[in-house]
């Protein structure tokens, strides 16, 4: 929901701030995972909407934080237990209750590590 500014969405969504280290804002502390992020630009895009744009913001992870308990014995996320939200379009959305990996055949070298960032 839009809130003008000054409004403190953590109070409206009910949730609790946790410090950042390395971000400007806050971070919700309830979350099982969390991205701190320096800013890097926004592009405007014409909309629908009252406000008549949708702005995208772009930033670079900086810091990441997880919890202990969502994490795999092989330090990966627990997708299914997490339950993450998608947006699917106009008022649908979903949570991630599966999850499958699909491998490139025959892949070698960095095409092979997928996007863990491995060399």
């Amino acid at each position: 929901m839009e809130w003008p500014e000054g409004v403190d969405e953590f109070e409206k969504a009910g949730v609790t701030k946790a410090p950042s280290i390395e971000a400007p804002a806050p971070r919700v502390a309830e979350s099982p995972a969390q991205f701190e992020c320096r800013y890097l630009s926004t592009h405007r895009l014409r909309g629908n909407s009252a406000h008549g744009w949708v702005e995208v913001v772009y930033g670079e992870v900086v810091r990441i934080h997880v919890k202990d308990e969502v994490l795999t014995p092989e330090g990966k996320l627990d997708i299914p237990r997490i339950r993450p939200l998608a947006r699917l379009g106009y008022y649908d959305y979903t949570s991630v209750t599966e999850v499958f990996e699909m491998r490139i055949p025959g892949a070698s070298g960095l095409a092979a590590d997928g996007l863990e960032g491995k060399a």
